[in-house]
């Protein structure tokens, strides 16, 4: 299998694979306390990207049922939650109704094809966790799409499991020779990063 289809295949997969784990993300978002300790860490690397800025436009890509999304929505910025699985966008858009928030857009897709957001349109990008982890067969084309939507001198926070994560999470069928070594993303994002704007 190659190109276009083994990206659609894996995207097939990973839409069923996070359509089948919205309730556990949703327990381990309350009870987990290294999820606690994962998400208190990620906000203090967006507060310091934030800095004082109240109006901001982000894209959350792969934000699930809205753990960051939904909350910097409700402080105001203008916010873009993209996510693969039908079943969290569901979760996500249900939490921003009950809560009365507006500014935050829901789109269904993949990291890896943000055709639906034009060039240098967002000053804060996130991908935390799997996203960008479970792009195996086409990690560079995602972290290009990231890149290409951020505004001159925007900001990226970007989160990654390691291999042990991805191979413990389980239930999708994951060819370990896609994912690369570390210096091999390393190199790869820092070519994209050279080449970015601003």
């Amino acid at each position: 299998m190659e190109g276009r289809e083994l990206v659609d295949q894996n995207n097939q997969q990973l839409k069923s694979f996070w359509d089948g784990r919205v309730d556990k993300e949703l327990e381990r978002e309350k009870s987990d306390p290294r999820k606690q300790v994962h998400t208190d860490l990620i906000w203090r690397e967006i507060q310091r990207c934030i800095g004082q800025s109240t109006c901001l436009t982000i894209l959350d890509a792969g934000a699930g049922t809205g753990r960051f999304s939904i909350p910097l929505a409700e402080k105001g910025h203008r916010v873009f939650h993209l996510d693969i699985s039908p079943k969290m966008l569901e979760v996500a858009k249900e939490k921003a109704r009950e809560q009365g928030i507006t500014s935050i857009e829901f789109f269904q897709g993949s990291v890896d094809d943000l055709s639906c957001f034009e060039n240098n349109s967002f000053d804060l990008v996130l991908c935390l966790d799997s996203p960008l982890s479970f792009c195996y067969a086409t990690y560079e084309k995602a972290l290009s799409e990231l890149v290409r939507v951020m505004k001159p001198r925007a900001k990226l926070v970007l989160c990654v499991m390691n291999r042990t994560g991805v191979i413990t999470e389980g239930g999708v069928n994951f060819d370990l020779e896609h994912f690369g070594t570390a210096k091999t993303s390393i190199n790869s994002f820092s070519k994209l990063a050279r080449v970015s704007p601003g």
